[in-house]
C-alpha cells in the first residue's frame, strides 16, 4: 500500500484578478499527501506539481510544468514518478503534444530524473536559450512612441 495519495487541486487566487486575470483557474496542481503514519512533524503535503496549458504554433497545445517538488525526506519512494505519470495522463487526456519545463543547470539529480523518463534537453539539442524582460524594461518599451 502506498504511503501517499495524489489529489488534483485547481487553484484560483483572488489577488490575481486585480492583475487582469479572469475568474478562472490560472493554474492547476497535483499534491502528494502523506498518510498519517508516515508524517514528519507538521507536514502532510510532501510533494506537488504546478502546471498550466499553453500553445505553440509549431507544435500545438502543451502542458507547461511550472514547478515540481518533493520534500527531500520523501524522495526515493516513487512520489515524483507518480506525479510525473499523473501529469502525463493529464497531458494525454487534454490532447497535448508535449510537456515543457525548465531545470536549473546545477540541478543534476533533476536533470537525470527527467532524462531517465525520456525528456530532451532543448538547450543542448536544439540550441534554445531562455530570456526574460523585467518589468522595468517592459515599462520603458511600452512608453516608447
Amino acid at each position: 500500500m502506498k504511503a501517499f495519495s495524489l489529489i488534483h487541486a485547481c487553484i484560483f487566487l483572488k489577488p490575481m484578478v486585480g492583475f487582469g486575470f479572469c475568474n478562472y483557474n490560472f493554474y492547476e496542481s497535483i499534491l502528494s499527501i502523506a498518510h498519517n503514519d508516515t508524517l514528519i512533524t507538521g507536514h502532510s503535503v510532501v510533494g506537488f506539481a504546478m502546471y498550466y496549458f499553453t500553445y505553440d504554433p509549431w507544435i500545438g497545445k502543451l502542458l507547461y510544468l511550472e514547478d515540481f517538488f518533493v520534500m527531500s525526506d520523501f524522495r526515493g519512494f516513487g512520489i515524483g514518478s507518480e506525479i510525473l505519470k499523473n501529469l502525463s495522463q493529464v497531458a494525454m487526456k487534454c490532447r497535448c503534444s508535449s510537456m515543457h519545463f525548465l531545470v536549473a543547470e546545477w540541478n543534476k539529480p533533476s536533470i537525470n530524473f527527467y532524462k531517465k523518463r525520456g525528456a530532451s534537453d532543448l538547450s543542448s539539442e536544439e540550441g534554445w536559450r531562455l530570456f526574460k524582460i523585467d518589468k522595468e524594461y517592459l515599462l520603458k518599451m511600452a512608453a516608447e512612441e
